[in-house]
């Protein structure tokens, strides 16, 4: 049994048996809220307008929020940990100078890079320390907010468009040729 378990459930029976002090006797329904309110305020799901009266977030704010903690992620390839180019969807957009943008939803920016497979516990590590969503190419993972996926490749060739590194424009022509072909055939 999990000792907060435990101890909650001690403070409840001392709680419960403490008639010579009403101020302190509580329910159990009371004292169980009091343990469970704690992961739903953490994650903003409910506010705290005072005492014992809580306001809970709409799906709609929720999702908001969400999405904006993780938005402020967006510049952290500033500071990568090794060598990375901007590619997939990505790639389109920095090629037509921001005209194109596809891949995305409102709740949903993947931002895919190519890395070198050798790099690419230095990655994990890296997106960890900085509290950012990631996945690895074929993850099967619920992803929301801002996520870098990431692309091993052997060796990332790379060219500099408008101060960024993103795969070559022959690669990304490819790219849209082999998607605009599989989209036609739906």
């Amino acid at each position: 049994m999990d000792l907060a378990v435990k101890r909650t459930q001690l403070t409840v029976e001392t709680l419960e048996g403490s008639r010579s002090q009403p101020w302190l006797q509580v329910s159990r329904l009371a004292l169980d809220s009091l343990l469970l309110h704690r992961v739903p305020a953490k994650l903003n799901l409910i506010t705290r307008l005072q005492t014992g009266i809580y306001k809970v977030a709409s799906p709609l704010d929720f999702s908001r929020m969400m999405v904006k903690q993780s938005m402020s992620k967006e510049k952290l390839l500033a500071s990568a940990p090794a060598s990375f180019a901007y590619s997939h969807d990505d790639a389109v957009r920095i090629w037509t100078d921001s005209y194109y943008w596809t891949g995305f939803t409102a709740g949903y920016k993947p931002v895919h890079i190519q890395i070198r497979r050798t790099d690419a516990r230095r990655w994990e590590q890296f997106f960890r320390v900085n509290h950012a969503a990631y996945a690895f190419e074929g993850d099967r993972k619920t992803l929301f907010g801002l996520v870098f996926l990431l692309h091993p490749v052997r060796e990332v060739r790379s060219e500099t468009k408008d101060g960024v590194p993103v795969i070559p424009l022959v690669k990304v022509m490819e790219y849209c040729i082999e998607r605009e072909v599989s989209t036609s055939r739906l």
